[in-house]
């Protein structure tokens, strides 16, 4: 007794196990079975699909068993049928992903194409022979692949789906050519993510402050009045894109920097040289300098309640001293005391003894 199985197909690297005929018209590919384990759809019998399965199911596609694995469409009862006219293509390889079984498919139809491209087709069913007989021999081969139906309404579920399959040739003839690898591209996540943290730009609240003006031409005279000299030039239909835009916040956000950093330098000078003044005239001791510089810099309200109105330190008098010549006397001319003794030293009485 016969045993059949209908089953539907998804995608994976394609393997050529069928004989080698070119593809006419367009490479599909599409998962129809997983291994495991299968129940019959009429009988409900288990049937246990292993590598031994599928190893027998690939032998006997690929020494074409069934010469022709046709891929035709499911009639209006979604039943599937083998008359010629309702053929869609051929199937031409049949691989496997794990345990997932492809086939791929040479579309040959334009209607069926057209249906594919447009995901109008979605899904396929197998029609698998369980032990069939081959005709060249007479005898029992196991499981084959008898055709691929395309279907909307398959028996097994939950498979992927078509799969468009570019072919990639190469001249072998000629020089051989290395291409270097190409630099990695940040994404635009990355591009927002990194002008937040680098520049404290916030672009995507700009594109919501964007998204709010309804005048496209009024959001561009707004940029670039806020923008002033580093506005973008609008193009020729008078809009300013994105990219535009956050370059130019970026060189303007870097020039701000520096524009702060020299009003910073700036503010610190001219804090320590008022500092310093207070310093001179007594009202701050020099061992405060750099706690009422940093309140000149932040808080000059609590610098104020805490500089004294008057010197706290006498720098120009000596308080308790007294002048051991009030009068002066201690003054004197030089030279007129340099006379004097010259004159002394010169007296007969002063002579007179030296002699003796």
């Amino acid at each position: 007794m016969e045993q059949y199985v209908i089953i539907p197909s998804p995608p994976g690297d394609f393997i050529e196990l069928a004989r080698s005929r070119e593809y006419t018209g367009q490479h599909w590919r599409k998962h129809i079975l997983n291994l495991g384990e299968l129940i019959h759809p009429k009988t409900g019998e288990k049937i246990p699909l292993d590598d031994d399965f599928y190893a027998r199911l690939a032998d006997n596609f690929q020494r074409g068993v069934c010469d022709i694995v046709q891929a035709p469409v499911a009639n209006d009862d979604n039943k599937h049928v083998e008359t010629p006219l309702a053929n869609g293509g051929e199937v031409m390889g049949l691989h496997r992903d794990g345990k997932k079984i492809y086939v791929d498919l040479d579309v040959r139809d334009p209607d069926v194409q057209k249906g594919l491209k447009n995901r109008t087709i979605l899904g396929a069913s197998a029609f698998l022979h369980l032990d069939y007989t081959d005709s060249r021999t007479g005898r029992k081969v196991g499981p084959t692949l008898l055709h691929s139906c395309f279907t909307n309404r398959p028996y097994v579920t939950g498979l992927d789906d078509y799969e468009p399959v570019i072919a990639a040739t190469a001249d072998s003839e000629g020089d051989v050519v290395v291409l270097a690898q190409e630099e990695a591209v940040p994404t635009k996540d990355e591009l927002i993510a990194a002008l937040k943290a680098e520049h404290g730009i916030d672009v995507e609240a700009l594109q919501a402050a964007a998204s709010q003006q309804t005048d496209l031409s009024q959001l561009t005279a707004m940029l670039t009045a806020s923008l002033g000299s580093e506005a973008p030039a609008p193009s020729e239909d008078q809009t300013v894109s994105l990219t535009d835009v956050v370059q130019a916040v970026a060189s303007l956000s870097t020039k701000l920097t520096a524009v702060e950093e020299d009003n910073a330098s700036l503010r610190l000078t001219n804090a320590e040289a008022e500092v310093d003044g207070y310093i001179k005239t007594g009202r701050v001791m020099p061992k405060q300098r750099n706690a009422f510089v940093k309140l000149a810099m932040t808080d000059r309200e609590q610098m104020a309640e805490l500089l004294p109105d008057k010197p706290i330190i006498a720098l120009n008098a000596q308080a308790g001293a007294t002048d051991p010549d009030p009068a002066g006397s201690h003054d004197m001319d030089i030279d007129a005391e340099v006379a004097r003794l010259s004159a002394l030293m010169a007296s007969p009485s002063v002579s007179g003894r030296t002699q003796k």
